[in-house]
């Protein structure tokens, strides 16, 4: 990459909207991989990435191109996805692959004449309105956070639970990723998996919930409690079939024996080549407390079978109090996590963000609350 003395600044920057999946675009993701130290040739880039533009339901979102000359130094996309805001499902998108070359951060877009990192998130939200978009979700890195907020976004702070769990008990405290993170003593390190052990071979606790619950995989995805309310990422049956086909995820669904009524259900990511795991679309508050065991004894022997080496999960729900996670060997990390908001009708946006908020990520796993007693918009 070229330094930045080296950049010609009388060639002006050019901005670029495009609606499809072109070349182009597979060329700013592969810059977004780069630049984030990923393998830029890899499926997940080539395919997977493109794909949440070219299989979605809700339409293929757009792209902002950033241009120097016939360089390509820029890039930001919008992934369509529903929205219910005070109960009424709209047209929303989630900001992704914001980058830019190092080189060219400083140039100034003639346009609207801010930095090309704002730019492009501003030009982004202009079209996404303009389209007939309502409410724009961005989850930026720190150091692209002041760009989002220059364009226009909104900051909301929620707190939330990173759990994490290993099936296996091999190479548990020395490699992985858990090796290069500060975390808890081995001490409680095995006092976690002891109790989770105890809590698992439980027979008479796991025999009652089976009598009455039954755990089937592979049903398709259901739509389970109050679809109103404030959620970020709607459980649309449409969009979360799209975002969780079964040859990458599997899906786990605890029924009643005497009805064949759902009650819950949570979708397993099948394990990357890391070994890592991920739990995505669960909300446990759907969980009958007796049937944890029941839930939890399938989940870790579901990773058994495919191998995988650790489970992560990201779940706050402020409204039912702390989940029984550390019963069955998950180790909880509290982080506060920022978000940040851009609607078409501010004044809108601002009534609804005082309400309770729930964040479903389709895209990362990620599932939060967001109250009033917390920092909200700012």
């Amino acid at each position: 990459m070229p330094a930045a003395e080296t950049i010609d600044a009388t060639i002006p920057v050019r901005l670029e909207v495009i609606e499809h999946v072109s070349d182009d675009v597979r060329s700013g993701m592969r810059l977004f991989a780069k630049l984030k130290g990923q393998d830029p040739q890899s499926d997940f880039v080539r395919s997977q990435w493109a794909s949440l533009h070219t299989l979605n339901p809700c339409g293929s979102g757009l792209f902002v191109i950033g241009w120097h000359g016939t360089d390509l130094v820029g890039f930001y996309g919008l992934i369509p996805v529903p929205m219910t805001v005070g109960g009424e499902t709209v047209k929303g998108a989630k900001g992704e692959y914001h980058v830019v070359d190092p080189a060219y951060r400083k140039l100034k877009d003639p346009v609207s004449g801010m930095p090309l990192p704002t730019a492009l998130v501003l030009r982004a939200f202009q079209e996404a309105f303009a389209r007939g978009y309502r409410v724009v979700q961005a989850n930026p890195g720190r150091g692209a956070q002041f760009s989002v907020h220059h364009a226009g976004g909104k900051a909301i702070n929620f707190s939330q639970i990173q759990y994490i769990a290993f099936p296996r008990l091999a190479k548990l405290m020395w490699t992985g990723p858990w090796k290069r993170r500060p975390g808890p003593s081995l001490t409680a390190m095995i006092g976690h998996f002891v109790t989770a052990a105890m809590r698992l071979r439980s027979l008479p606790s796991r025999r009652r919930a089976g009598n009455l619950f039954q755990v089937k995989w592979d049903i398709p995805l259901l739509t389970l409690g109050d679809p109103g309310g404030n959620r970020l990422v709607a459980e649309n049956i449409d969009y979360l079939a799209f975002r969780f086909p079964s040859e990458l995820y599997l899906t786990l669904t605890i029924v009643r024996r005497n009805t064949g009524e759902p009650c819950a259900q949570l979708v397993l990511e099948r394990p990357m080549p890391n070994g890592i795991a991920r739990v995505c679309h669960w909300t446990p508050q759907n969980l009958p407390e007796k049937v944890w065991p029941l839930a939890m004894d399938a989940l870790y022997r579901a990773c058994q079978v495919h191998r995988a080496s650790m489970i992560t999960m990201v779940i706050t729900d402020l409204s039912t109090g702390s989940l029984p996670m550390s019963a069955y060997g998950f180790i909880a990390r509290p982080t506060v996590q920022t978000i940040f908001l851009a609607a078409a009708d501010h004044t809108w946006c601002q009534e609804q963000v005082s309400a309770p908020w729930l964040l479903t990520d389709a895209h990362t796993g990620f599932i939060a609350t967001h109250d009033t007693k917390t920092p909200g918009i700012v």
